[in-house]
């Protein structure tokens, strides 16, 4: 499932993509795709910065069915994911952060 999100200032977007995987024994293997794109215009293209892929951990299996059952993030989950999650990916892409904690930030807003 594709989702994508825009910042009121309409200069950030973050497509958050979530997809499952089904393991053997019954297990399941969610992952996301977080990408990130700015542009310093509204009239201006999107640029990407980054585009991180994270294995979600069991403990937030369940919330990312209950995303895929509703369609969309809360608002709450909207919030993390267009605001810390994707400053978080900027300093990444920047190198500034380690990725694995970009990635664990994009994780975190099914947490939300």
């Amino acid at each position: 499932m594709r989702l994508e999100l825009n910042s009121k200032d309409g200069l950030r977007r973050v497509i958050f993509t979530l997809s499952k995987d089904n393991l053997p024994n019954n297990k399941v293997q969610w992952k996301i795709k977080f990408e990130l794109f700015e542009r310093q215009e509204q009239s201006e293209e999107f640029v990407k910065l980054i585009g991180l892929d994270v294995d979600v951990t069991t403990e937030n299996n369940k919330n990312a069915e209950l995303v895929v059952k509703r369609k969309k993030l809360t608002a709450k989950q909207s919030a993390h994911a267009i605001g810390t999650a994707a400053d978080l990916a900027k300093a990444a892409a920047n190198q500034e952060v380690p990725e694995d904690l970009a990635q664990e930030s994009a994780e975190e807003t099914l947490a939300q």
